[in-house]
């Protein structure tokens, strides 16, 4: 029984090893890909609110 136990143990925690090796990969890779392209969409995003909020903020006329 005890042996039994050790084997699911060692299977589990070797596949959540795996598991977390690869969602790090997964992660890098995709901001290695995407990153400027989410890093430059962010500041068009930023620079937009902020001009509104600006445009907003000045009295009309």
């Amino acid at each position: 029984m005890e042996a039994k136990t050790k084997k699911l143990l060692f299977i589990t925690c070797g596949t959540l090893l795996v598991l977390a090796v690869v969602s790090c990969v997964g992660i890098t890779v995709f901001f290695m890909v995407y990153g400027k392209q989410l890093v430059e969409g962010g500041l068009n995003l930023l620079a937009g609110t902020l001009e509104e909020a600006i445009v907003s903020d000045l009295p009309e006329g």
